[in-house]
């Protein structure tokens, strides 16, 4: 839920991220363009991915997850189809009890959440991280899950002659 009356650009004030100069340049180039803060602040590079994600996770009120050193069970991967983790910039990291947590790029898109809780009949609990960090970690781990089916499968062939 995001915070009330709370933006994006004054979170990043209040962190020292940007500072009152870049702020009212932001807001003045959004006034009279009409371009989102957000792609005003990216452009003039005053803000790192990182920055604008932790910003987020402030106003939206949802919780930032590190994917550093992150190892997702299969069990868990085969949750989410590798197709809609790449399509929508989401990875399932954890399962507890009837909560499936997700770390998505956009939180707030309840569509998608929806659509994971329908398929898998659990509850999606949220996070948000970058979504350059996202992808590479959905690469990586879905094709680790991918390469362990197909060790295993030449395993239960056995060894063969050539």
């Amino acid at each position: 839920m995001p915070q009330s009356n709370a933006k994006l650009e004054e979170i990043l004030f209040d962190k020292k991220i940007i500072n009152s100069d870049q702020l009212s340049a932001v807001k003045l180039e959004h006034a009279n363009t009409g371009k989102p803060i957000e792609d005003i602040l990216r452009f003039r590079k005053y803000v790192t991915e990182r920055d604008l994600v932790m910003a987020k996770s402030k106003l939206y009120s949802v919780p930032y997850f590190d994917l550093a050193g992150v190892t997702v069970p299969s069990e868990v991967l085969d949750l989410v189809p590798e197709h809609t983790a790449k399509k929508y910039a989401l990875l399932p990291v954890s399962l507890s009890g009837n909560t499936l947590e997700v770390v998505m790029a956009d939180p707030l898109d309840l569509e998608v959440i929806g659509f994971i809780e329908k398929k898998t009949g659990m509850s999606v609990k949220p996070y948000i991280a970058e979504r350059s960090v996202i992808l590479k970690r959905v690469e990586s781990q879905y094709g680790r899950s991918i390469g362990k089916e197909v060790t295993k499968a030449l395993e239960e062939v056995g060894p063969t002659e050539i």
